[in-house]
């Protein structure tokens, strides 16, 4: 008989044998390591986090892809106040003038960016126009800090609510979008028309000599406003006549070829902010943009396990919003990790660098809480490549967003909002 040839029972014998092979469910490899040495799953949670924060004054606030002015209170924070300055540039080399134009009127075009506003909207904002002082460098880096020489007289005033949903405006006929309209004092456009034909109008570098540029600073309010520069719509239109009868109107550019500066301070009086003298462990820590101050967690208990024979699975940083923050404005969205060197400066941390998509930080408003995923970092501690640093959170889009949030510090009182760090190890036995 030829049984055992037959494809069945090959297929037979073949189901047998990998049934034979199939092992129970275990670590990978246990199997041929010496009884006793298998590696054990452990889960570390009880780590100590000190919590506390620090000024941020040096946020690169140049060529952003929006600028701020305005002005907001928050209890928690103070008084944040917002302003930049910006290139004007023309729209073609030597420019000249009809000897008979008369200057009618002159508006700055202000076009919203994004949502348009932090804080709100139901109270007017007074903005104040003024003509730089001093010039800003088209190849340099300017910081939030950057203190801006204007002049102290104002070219334009600007009273209103924000209002970035209006789809109805136009410009000059033209449907556009939402924006502010500021007047332009007629005295000081005149002086462009002034020098027709003359070297102050040949060329941009002459120009950027003669207007330095423009300075928009909040006043008073309740909102910072963010503004597209870079929209074709964002101009300073004079409007002009010809012989008493030609409408004419010649635009000064807001473009990406402009410096532009976002510029704020902050008034922490009133607050329990003490930016300079912050306990080493705080109750409450704070992350504010706009060069405001950062919050900042160290975690001691890492030095323990240095030269350990562990391996790290999982690394999660878990920061909590106070249960007594409520804010009626939008906390930030995401917030970024980062270490701090020797100087207190910034340093991306090896996750971000490694794997940006992984680290996370996002807000999950359900449960206030931004979760951190750092096992390369934490390794690296462990593993004496690193020092034990202290690590700090920042509000993305901090030169231009005012969004800021309070988080639990590691002194709170109830443990169950303090910062925690989760690590999932595998050791041997």
């Amino acid at each position: 008989m030829r049984l055992f040839k037959t494809p069945l029972f090959r297929i037979f014998s073949l189901l047998v044998f990998a049934y034979a092979c199939e092992k129970e469910p275990g670590l990978i490899g246990s199997d041929i390591q010496p009884p006793g040495a298998q590696p054990e799953v452990t889960i570390l949670d009880s780590f100590r986090v000190d919590a506390s924060y620090l000024p941020e004054d040096s946020v690169l606030s140049s060529r952003t892809i929006a600028s701020t002015a305005g002005v907001v209170y928050q209890p928690a924070f103070g008084w944040t106040y917002g302003a930049f300055g910006a290139h004007l540039r023309l729209p073609v080399n030597n420019v000249e003038f009809d000897p008979s134009a008369q200057v009618d009127s002159a508006f700055l075009y202000l076009v919203y960016y994004g949502d348009g506003y932090y804080g709100d909207a139901t109270q007017p904002v007074d903005l104040t126009v003024h003509e730089l002082e001093t010039a800003i460098d088209g190849d340099s880096a300017y910081f939030t800090s950057t203190a801006l020489d204007y002049s102290s007289e104002s070219i334009g005033v600007f009273s209103g609510k924000p209002n970035p949903s209006d789809t109805s405006m136009t410009i000059d006929g033209a449907v556009a979008p939402a924006h502010i309209r500021i007047p332009i004092n007629l005295n000081w456009a005149q002086k462009i028309f002034d020098a027709s034909g003359q070297t102050e109008l040949e060329n941009n570098e002459n120009f950027l000599e003669f207007i330095k540029g423009i300075y928009v600073k909040g006043t008073a309010g309740q909102a910072l406003i963010y503004f597209d520069l870079l929209n074709s719509f964002s101009n300073l239109v004079i409007h002009y006549t010809v012989n008493d009868t030609v409408a004419s109107t010649f635009s000064l550019q807001l473009n990406n070829e402009c410096q532009r500066v976002n510029v704020f301070e902050h008034d922490y009086s009133g607050t329990l902010i003490q930016p300079e003298s912050a306990p080493e462990s705080a109750v409450e820590v704070y992350s504010q943009g706009l060069g405001g101050v950062r919050s900042t967690f160290l975690i001691p208990g890492l030095d323990s396990l240095r030269g350990s024979d562990i391996a790290i699975n999982s690394a999660e940083l878990i920061l909590r919003v106070s249960p007594n923050f409520v804010s009626p404005y939008p906390l930030p969205e995401q917030l970024f990790l980062v270490v701090l060197d020797s100087l207190n400066d910034n340093v991306n941390i090896i996750d971000q660098l490694e794997s940006s998509s992984l680290i996370g930080g996002g807000y999950n408003a359900t449960d206030r809480q931004y979760r951190f995923n750092i096992p390369r970092h934490v390794s690296a501690v462990i593993n004496n490549e690193i020092e034990n640093r202290r690590l700090a959170v920042l509000p993305s889009g901090r030169a231009i967003f005012g969004n800021s949030v309070v988080l639990a510090g590691g002194a709170f009182p109830d443990p169950a909002y303090r910062p925690s760090l989760k690590l999932v190890i595998t050791q041997p036995k």
